[in-house]
């Protein structure tokens, strides 16, 4: 007999012997309490506001065209605009850099790092004598 095949009576979705009721307990089932928890951090502002604004006309078109294709329905979410429904977007901040001594001592060694590494396969520096970064003494 094969030792690797489960003995008889147990089932192959089993582990170590148990029953399905023992199999049950230990696997996490969520709580109301867990629920509640995760569902105030989920952001879900934008799809609620989305959802009031086309069902109603989606509930309308289909009362007077008699639509029951999920094809159809598509096809007439397709022609709707939701301008108006969803918020007005951020607007977006150009920001001009402006240098400072951080910035610009990252910015010097980040360059001469990329410098350094790209000219490996031409030996144009001695790479013994080079150090990338500054020690503060």
């Amino acid at each position: 007999a094969n030792d690797d095949a489960p003995a008889e009576g147990e089932g192959a979705g089993q582990l170590n012997g148990d029953t399905p009721q023992e199999q049950d307990s230990q696997h996490w089932k969520p709580t109301v309490d867990w629920l509640l928890s995760w569902k105030k951090d989920l952001q879900l502002g934008t799809l609620v506001r989305l959802i009031d604004g086309l069902l109603p006309k989606v509930e309308q078109e289909c009362v007077e065209h008699e639509l029951t294709d999920m094809d159809e329905i598509l096809r007439f979410l397709s022609q709707q605009t939701m301008v108006g429904l969803l918020p007005v977007p951020h607007p977006i901040i150009v920001r001009t850099y402006q240098s400072n001594k951080f910035t610009s001592v990252w910015f010097t060694s980040y360059l001469w790092g990329v410098i350094f590494t790209r000219s490996q396969r031409l030996p144009l520096y001695d790479w013994h004598k080079i150090k990338l970064i500054m020690i503060n003494r």
